[in-house]
């Protein structure tokens, strides 16, 4: 992309978890940051190319392999914490993810990290849940 001289858009795929701290997470949080940090600084970098650089930070999301690892406790523990009470869909990351690809739509966003969390980023003190 640097060489061609045509920009584009660099998506780094990192976590709400990089955005928040949470109990007994400090590797997966520390390294989910380095990842936000990483696209800061190459959007610095590369802005003068025209690159974008920015972050998508999802929060659970119901995939396979989050089926495997949340078990019952898990997942009640992360319900407790989203606003929407609810893991993520996939089809609800992806459009994200491409509205950060297009420049047309997104041309004047770099250095960026968007949760998409259901909320959690924002939360502060939760009620109880129903």
């Amino acid at each position: 992309m640097r060489d061609s001289g045509g920009g584009g858009a660099i998506l780094l795929i990192s976590s709400v978890s990089g955005l928040r701290g949470a109990k007994g997470r400090a590797a997966y949080g520390a390294s989910k940051a380095a990842v936000v940090n990483l696209a800061q600084v190459m959007a610095l970098e590369l802005a003068p190319r025209g690159i974008r650089v920015n972050a998508l930070c999802p929060g659970p999301v119901e995939t396979p392999l989050i089926a495997r690892l949340h078990g019952p406790e898990t997942r009640a523990q992360w319900l407790r914490h989203l606003p929407m009470r609810r893991y993520a869909e996939p089809e609800e990351i992806t459009p994200t993810a491409l509205f950060l690809l297009d420049g047309g739509k997104s041309g004047y966003l770099t250095g960026q990290a968007i949760a998409v969390d259901g909320g959690y980023a924002a939360a502060g003190l939760m009620p109880p849940s129903d």
